[in-house]
């Protein structure tokens, strides 16, 4: 059993009565001529090709993908979507077989509009480069608040609107594997979606203050090169200090 799948039924999908309710509506049979089969094929063989449990789950993580492509045509599908459904299809699975699928769906749509601005709807969508701008400020004055010296090391570089577009857009799940990503899921779900979208702020702040040294030690291309290898990021001690946080205004 999955300790995490109650809190995150509880705090994404309401009540045990809202949860049967949900459970209970049928759903029409998508049109897959019309829905991203084959982007979503290419991006599932890459999402965390080493856990065994994948293979086995793979065609109902898809068909979760393709429901939520269906009912969601302004932004059917980015390959952050395969991580986020994987893991939470994990969690549920574990803790209830039957439901596994209706509930990642549905506690899908309540964790995309977390990271939904800085998704594109078309090519030359707009939206997300102005979302992160206005992202990269914040987390430049976090930094500036538990470490000065950070904070003029990094202001200027790219590298934070690189890990705002490869790391916060996708929870940081495609960072690690599939074991530390419910964690640092259940870290960051919450009722409220001022807490999670705070939450996923804290963890991106704690991570840049717990790699100090690569910063402090390299340049811009040396520390994209050196971060690309994510197996040096201690996944453990960028999460206690994001808990550890207190970056309220």
């Amino acid at each position: 059993m999955n300790v995490y799948a109650h809190t995150w039924r509880k705090s994404l999908l309401g009540t045990s009565s809202d949860i049967y309710e949900l459970r209970t509506i049928k759903f029409a049979t998508p049109n897959i001529g019309e829905l991203p089969l084959d982007e979503i094929n290419r991006d599932l063989k890459r999402t965390f090709p080493r856990d065994p449990f994948f293979l086995n789950h793979i065609e109902k993580i898809r068909n979760v993908l393709l429901w939520y492509a269906h009912t969601n045509t302004a932004l059917t599908y980015c390959q952050c979507f395969s991580f986020l459904s994987f893991v939470m299809y994990k969690t549920f699975w574990q803790n209830d077989k039957r439901h596994a699928m209706i509930d990642t769906y549905y506690c899908m749509h309540k964790m995309i509009l977390i990271i939904k601005p800085l998704l594109p709807k078309l090519s030359n969508d707009s939206g997300p480069l102005k979302f992160a701008q206005t992202l990269e400020s914040v987390i430049y004055l976090d930094i500036m608040k538990e470490d000065r010296e950070l904070y003029l090391r990094l202001k200027g570089s790219p590298i934070v609107k690189i890990v705002i577009f490869s790391g916060v857009s996708c929870y940081f799940l495609n960072w690690f594997g599939s074991e530390n990503a419910a964690v640092l899921l259940n870290y960051i779900i919450d009722k409220q979606a001022s807490t999670m979208f705070q939450r996923l702020l804290h963890f991106t702040v704690a991570f840049f203050l717990v790699q100090k040294s690569i910063f402090m030690g390299f340049e811009d291309e040396k520390c994209l090169e050196l971060l690309h290898e994510k197996e040096i990021i201690n996944f453990y001690s960028v999460l206690w200090k994001a808990k550890s946080l207190n970056l309220s205004p």
